[in-house]
């Protein structure tokens, strides 16, 4: 039984002995509390004495420690060199720490005194003060005049001849390499490569010493030593690309990989061929000598560049198809008629595709699904009904998102045809070789439910641009340019590229000549408009807040799209890439009318928000004026063919929100546009 409250307290022999205390008499309860009053007094003075010991042993503790330390100390500084060093390193902390608070204060929002970029010092300008300052000089020094490469040492020594070839814009104006072949130097520019000095980059890279990771170092170095950053040039790639290729092709070759030939019916190899190429690397490091210094003039650097397939490789490969065409495969046509096909024929279906990525690279062989609708249906004749499954498709019914439903089709699957055979040849040496026939249901490949399940049926942006004085030539192509891309799906996480869609443009496609810049010049070209296309759905893409994979700005400023919102494309490059990271299918959709083109992204709508900062512009080159002969106009006559534009450059700041308000990317988009000639067409002299 347990007793709540205060129990009485059982004490000395009687409480041992289980004695009933309550029967106590009050004298021994008076001696029985004497006791122990006694014994806890003597337990107290006991505790205090030793807590008196423990104290007094701490207390000696402590002081011998003091002791031992002021002693170390002592024999540190036992002598008066060691003193002097020790007083040294106190007064260098002090004097460190001073020069980093004082150089702060001075320094504070502005580029750490000694800091050069180039040749040029931005010690104590701010980050726009710099930045101005860069393109000033560092962009005059690009756009001032025009630099010579050269093929070798030897010849640049020589300098430019009356056979050094000028390059201009290098996209669309060549073909090939035929029209620089044999020549030795070649003069450019730098609206040949897109070159320009990006100052706001180098500014920010300038701010960035002394305030990183090298902040107890960068500071003191640039004030005591100077930091100097090198002055890079930024390029469009795809320009400089090109003009790589071009010179490629004048002076090395391209690499040819080894392969393999079906003749007589054996499998053979074709050898590989090592390339010999421009070195990116190093051609960027002499351009950016060449524009920055006062000697313009850049080596081509040339370096071997191997194959992807070697002649072992391509060797393996036909060995193992060699292998797999040794004996016939019989083909049976629901279950009745039945064909052998002999290792002649089998070859002829053979094709090679190229897999994995350095030593694990191989040289594959396989039976397509078109090779073998072509091969089988040549010994089956017209067994096969070939009725093609239609896929589902989207379809806009008054302004509103349809769907066109799928339909079966009915015939032989060359697909199943074609992973058999592979299963044959290549996979299972012991299987039977015999491949079945038959009429049967063909599936679409992309059918109503696919497209239900995107759930695309809102819009998520919409952009509208304007050509109201286009020709029809130019407008015709716009219109196709806008067919041929329009209800393009981009999957979730996927990209999207305009040249893929679109395709080349060609007579054969049904583009025309129209007005483009081929080089400086405003001219006809085939195709000319296709550029409104992908501006347009550039800025679609832009408002959405969607990923911009890659943009190329036009060479020349266009007053006609936004302020540094344009993107230029060519065939087979520059391309403009853009991506969907919603986690959602995306279908964009073309509509026009005869002087607009509207792109409209649809589908799940993510949410985000889009904020834009349109940078001022800043002046670039100024425009030159040139002659062009035109034997066509009377003597001495001369005629303003082109007005001249004054290069600019701009930078757009785009911030995109997700729908939390968090965010999501911010990137900065740069243009930079060339000086547009002055041109003047000229009659022949008069004799």
């Amino acid at each position: 039984m347990s007793t709540k409250g205060n129990a009485p307290r059982r004490s000395g022999n009687h409480a041992r002995r289980g004695l009933d205390t309550s029967a106590v008499t009050g004298r021994q309860a008076r001696k029985s509390y004497r006791v122990t009053n006694r014994a806890t007094r003597t337990a107290s003075a006991n505790r205090t004495v030793s807590d008196g010991r423990r104290r007094s042993a701490s207390t000696g503790t402590s002081r011998r420690g003091v002791g031992r330390q002021a002693t170390g100390l002592a024999a540190i500084l036992d002598t008066p060199a060691k003193f002097r060093t020790a007083v040294a390193a106190v007064l260098l902390i002090l004097l460190f720490g001073g020069f980093m608070l004082f150089d702060g204060a001075m320094n504070f929002g502005k580029i750490h005194k000694g800091v050069m970029v180039g040749d040029i010092d931005v010690g104590g300008l701010t980050k726009a003060e710099a930045a101005d300052k860069l393109n000033r000089e560092l962009g005059g020094r690009v756009s001032t005049s025009p630099i010579d490469l050269f093929d070798d040492e030897t010849n640049a020594k020589f300098g430019a001849t009356d056979n050094t070839v000028v390059i201009d814009n290098i996209i669309g104006n060549y073909d090939g390499h035929q029209s620089i072949q044999g020549s030795h130097s070649w003069r450019i520019t730098a609206v040949t490569v897109g070159a320009f000095v990006d100052g706001e980059a180098l500014a920010d890279e300038a701010y960035g010493v002394g305030r990183g990771g090298d902040f107890f170092i960068g500071r003191p170095r640039a004030s005591f030593f100077g930091v100097t950053i090198e002055g890079a040039i930024s390029y469009d790639p795809a320009q400089l690309q090109a003009l790589e290729h071009l010179l490629t092709g004048t002076l090395g070759e391209e690499p040819t990989d080894a392969g393999i030939a079906f003749t007589e019916g054996t499998f053979t190899v074709t050898s590989a061929d090592d390339g010999y190429g421009v070195d990116h690397a190093a051609f960027v490091t002499n351009l950016d000598t060449a524009f920055l210094g006062e000697q313009r003039y850049a080596v081509v650097p040339m370096v071997l560049i191997p194959v992807t397939i070697t002649n072992e490789t391509a060797r393996l490969a036909a060995d193992k198809v060699n292998t797999a065409i040794a004996s016939p495969i019989a083909l049976v046509y629901e279950n009745a008629d039945s064909w052998s096909v002999d290792g002649e024929t089998l070859g002829s279906w053979v094709t090679t595709r190229i897999e994995g990525e350095g030593d694990l690279v191989q040289l594959v062989p396989q039976v397509t699904a078109d090779s073998a609708r072509t091969g089988v249906n040549a010994i089956i004749g017209e067994r096969d009904p070939g009725i093609a499954a239609q896929n589902a498709r989207f379809q806009i019914v008054d302004n509103v998102m349809t769907i066109v439903p799928s339909v079966d089709g009915s015939g032989i699957d060359y697909a199943k045809v074609a992973s058999d055979l592979n299963a044959i040849l290549f996979e299972e040496p012991n299987a039977v070789r015999k491949i079945s026939l038959a009429v049967t249901t063909l599936s679409p490949a992309r059918s109503t439910a696919d497209l239900e399940s995107m759930n695309i049926n809102h819009k998520i942006a919409e952009f509208k641009s304007e050509y109201p004085t286009a020709s029809v030539a130019r407008t015709t192509n716009i219109h196709l340019a806008s067919d041929l891309i329009s209800y393009s799906l981009i999957e979730p996480d996927g990209t999207w590229s305009f040249n893929a869609a679109a395709g080349e443009c060609t007579p054969e496609r049904g583009f025309q000549v129209a007005t483009a810049f081929v080089g400086d010049q405003i001219v006809d070209e085939i195709g000319g408009g296709v550029c409104q296309v992908a501006t347009t759905v550039y800025n679609v893409f832009y408002d959405a807040g969607l990923p911009i994979v890659e943009r190329t700005a036009h060479m020349f400023y266009m007053k006609s799209y936004p302020d540094g919102r344009d993107a230029a494309v060519y065939w087979p490059g520059p391309d403009l890439i853009l991506g969907n990271d919603t986690g959602n299918w995306i279908l964009l959709t073309m509509s026009y009318t005869d002087n607009s083109v509207t792109a409209t992204l649809w589908g799940v709508d993510p949410g985000y928000t889009v904020e834009t900062t349109t940078g001022e512009w800043i002046e670039g080159e100024k425009f030159k004026t040139r002659e062009v002969e035109n034997k066509e106009l009377p003597a001495g006559a001369r005629e303003l063919k082109q007005e001249g534009v004054n290069g600019r450059r701009i930078q757009v700041t785009r911030i995109v929100y997700n729908n939390k308000g968090e965010v999501l990317r911010e990137a900065v988009f740069k243009s930079n546009y060339a000086a547009q000639p002055e041109i003047y067409e000229i009659g022949p002299k008069e004799e």
